[in-house]
């Protein structure tokens, strides 16, 4: 199928992928309810360049606010309350992300955190 660019959007719109897009950047909560959403950037920037360049992105960097561990139900386990993100995300304690695809072959340890993280995103 042939795509046609938005009028007077040159390439800004134009990604990786030779196709037009606007990027959405959500955080969802466990209850998957939207409680932030940033759409409109520039299908050309990387994902994490947009991160890093959202409101988003910049308030996490200034006023973490993530709640403390909590035991999980029916153990004696602490979970640490995470944001699910994908590879090009930085590496951050707050933030969780998969392992690059040539870190996690072979390795099944990696393998399986990045399947669960998946299911998780």
């Amino acid at each position: 199928m042939k795509v046609q660019a938005p009028p007077n959007s040159g390439f800004k719109f134009f990604n990786y992928k030779h196709s037009f897009c606007v990027v959405l950047l959500a955080l969802v909560d466990a209850l998957y309810k939207f409680t932030v959403v940033d759409i409109g950037s520039y299908g050309r920037n990387s994902d994490g360049g947009i991160f890093a360049h959202s409101k988003l992105g910049k308030h996490l960097q200034t006023h973490l606010a993530i709640p403390k561990d909590k035991q999980l139900p029916g153990t004696s386990c602490l979970s640490p309350h995470v944001i699910v993100g994908v590879e090009a995300f930085p590496i951050k304690t707050y933030l969780k992300r998969s392992y690059p695809g040539s870190q996690s072959k072979g390795d099944n340890e990696k393998s399986i955190f990045n399947y669960w993280l998946s299911q998780a995103r």
